[in-house]
């Protein structure tokens, strides 16, 4: 009479669980069962119960079908025919996933079925809605059928718990630029030579982006506004409506530049002038399609520097002041090594940083006609190659003489005029490598 086994959950202090039968006897040697249990064609491999689904316009990628057999621990002398379900998790509806043979058998003689395959359908259960979600649902031996006596379905490999790691076709529209700092503001840094021109970094471009490709065109409407009362009415965008095109990442580019000069060069002091360009909203039928709620936005900054009073040189009619030992000077915190190092005419001592460019402040303890400045540093390749100087009275008022473009491992500067300051201020802007160092510092003063 064939026998027909159903696996019932419960007894844990067992090795197997006792099954009930149409058999009369009922009663089942569990330590000599022929155990029936699935298994992962890849169980060897990590996290091989976890499936990545990826939406794509040509259809879903990644993990898109699972492959497994049922198996035994020994030979059976009969064959074993093993019925197989879907049990959906926290809401996980499984009703379009298939399984290539849901009755496969395990014939007698054999260990192991044909090799079967689960898949997903349509899709239905991951949202079109959602970008990334988890699904969780059980693949289960229900029952066997089988004409030989003591076979148990195994209790702890009943079943496979399957996570699916899927993303549907929702996405995010960004803005994202080339020139953008990690902050993600773009810094429009300016130059103005002693002639009050306007050169430097005069326009930028950016792009609106998506995650994923779309299968229509999608129109992303942008709008600028003034930050500190800036009148955005100065700049312009090369489109105010790009359009992210059907199976695209990106739209065209959009560049930024200035409709006119005067809100520049109207002001002489270095200023920095802020605006955001921002996505408005989109043209689109797709539901799925949204704005980024972090990336939506930027932030613009117009950094204008002072009128260049400063140029590359040794000052006429100067000298260099001979005694740096009453100076007190400081320098930016992170950098490796002391102010002494500056002052201590050793060139095999330095004041160092990686990656970025450090101020110093040297104060002179007395107002002094200084017209330049002059720094060594190991070689060009770890000196600046733009820097800003500032004067003061008191330390805390600084005037600005601008920015300048230097090159070298000896660097000499010469102002415009002869500046009558007690506090001497100087900035690396931008830097040849990506270390930087001063071996010695030098102020120049009028004879």
């Amino acid at each position: 009479m064939k026998n027909f086994y159903k696996f019932i959950g419960g007894l844990a202090v067992l090795p197997a669980i006792i099954l009930s039968s149409c058999k009369e006897e009922g009663v089942y040697d569990e330590w000599n069962a022929c155990y029936v249990y699935v298994q992962a064609k890849d169980y060897l491999r990590p996290n091989n119960t976890e499936l990545n689904l990826k939406y794509t316009l040509e259809g879903m990628e990644g993990d898109t079908a699972f492959i497994f057999s049922v198996k035994t621990q020994k030979k059976p002398t009969e064959d074993i025919k093993v019925n197989l379900g879907l049990e959906g998790l926290d809401g996980t509806d499984v009703s379009c996933m298939k399984i290539s043979n849901a009755s496969p058998v395990i014939k007698a003689g054999e260990m192991v079925s044909e090799e079967l395959k689960l898949t997903f359908g349509d899709y239905s259960f991951i949202p079109d809605t959602i970008d990334v979600g988890t699904f969780a649902f059980n693949l289960k031996i229900m029952s066997v059928e089988t004409g030989m006596p003591n076979v148990l379905i195994s209790p702890k490999e009943s079943n496979i718990k399957l996570t699916v790691n899927g993303e549907g076709k929702a996405t995010t529209l960004s803005l994202e630029s080339p020139d953008a700092a990690s902050s993600g503001d773009v810094d429009m840094r300016l130059d103005i030579p002693s002639d009050g021109t306007v050169g430097g970094d005069k326009s930028f471009k950016f792009n609106v982006v998506t995650q994923k490709a779309i299968p229509n065109d999608v129109k992303v409407n942008l709008k600028l506004e003034g930050i500190d009362g800036f009148d955005v009415s100065n700049i312009d965008l090369s489109s105010f409506s790009p359009v992210i095109k059907a199976g695209n990442l990106k739209s065209e580019d959009v560049t930024v530049s200035f409709k006119n000069e005067d809100f520049i060069t109207s002001v002489i002091d270095e200023k920095t002038f802020s605006f955001k360009v921002i996505m408005e909203s989109l043209e689109t039928d797709l539901d799925y399609v949204k704005i980024s709620g972090t990336n939506g936005s930027f932030n613009v900054n117009i950094i204008k520097p002072a009128k260049c009073r400063m140029a590359a040189g040794i000052p006429e009619n100067s000298e260099l002041i001979a005694d740096r030992s009453v100076w007190e000077i400081e320098v930016e915190s992170g950098v490796e090594n002391g102010p002494a190092n500056l002052v201590d005419n050793n060139h095999n001592s330095d004041v160092a940083v990686n990656n970025k460019g450090f101020w110093v402040i040297v104060n002179l303890k007395e107002k002094t006609n200084v017209t330049g400045l002059c720094t060594y540093h190991w070689g060009a390749q770890y000196a600046p190659s733009r820097l800003k100087v500032s004067v003061s009275d008191n330390g805390s008022e600084w005037k600005s003489l601008g920015e300048l473009n230097v090159s070298g491992g000896e660097q000499n500067i010469k102002f415009d005029e002869t500046q009558e300051t007690q506090y001497v201020k100087y900035e690396m802007i931008e830097t040849a490598s990506n270390r930087v160092d001063i071996t010695e510092f030098h102020v120049y003063k009028a004879k």
